[in-house]
């Protein structure tokens, strides 16, 4: 009884390393009835929009935080725009998104104490122009990076999925290129007489 309990196992080895060795098999798995079935490398368009606006944050040395920022925004499947100016009005917002067919926008704003540097991030939502997301970070100056990557999208991150991109008026369509021509006809016979 011993001996074909384990002349059973050392089969079942051989085949289970038989049977991963193929290279068909290692693309499928060991099972195709209980594999997961392979996910697809796309974006995930959550939310209304994919676009999100990352401009430049008010305060001195704050590239490195934008750029971390806008690294967030992209590995969580958004595309991020870093390509817009810093707008002092935020009336400008809902027109801004509506060309750009934003879904978000990211505002920040930074402040120093001593050693300690905060920082207030803002999401403008892209249809309606309003706030819906808001998070101040504080820590000393050399570990708010560190701090802004662990906590950004855990806070933030809900308000970006929520934020949509302006809806296109039916009425408000691109208009078809059109050639005007503005010239009188009499035009032609006054300067051909001169």
């Amino acid at each position: 009884m011993r001996a074909s309990r384990s002349t059973t196992v050392a089969i079942a080895l051989v085949l289970t390393v038989f049977a991963w060795s193929r290279p068909d098999a290692n693309a499928q798995g060991p099972s195709t009835s209980h594999a997961r079935p392979a996910r697809t490398a796309r974006p995930r368009l959550t939310g209304a929009g994919a676009k999100v606006a990352v401009q430049p944050f008010e305060g001195a040395n704050t590239e490195p935080l934008r750029g971390l920022v806008a690294r967030i925004v992209r590995d969580r499947g958004y595309e991020p725009m870093t390509g817009l100016p810093r707008y002092e009005g935020t009336g400008q917002y809902p027109l801004l998104a509506r060309d750009n067919q934003l879904a978000a926008l990211v505002t920040a704003d930074t402040a120093e104490r001593g050693r300690w540097q905060s920082i207030t991030f803002l999401v403008w939502n892209g249809a309606s122009g309003s706030v819906v997301g808001r998070w101040t970070a504080s820590a000393p100056t050399q570990v708010l990076a560190r701090t802004v990557g662990r906590g950004f999208w855990s806070h933030l991150g809900p308000a970006i999925r929520r934020a949509a991109r302006p809806r296109m008026s039916p009425f408000m369509a691109p208009a078809p290129t059109m050639h005007i021509d503005a010239s009188n006809p009499d035009d032609h016979a006054r300067y051909a007489t001169r």
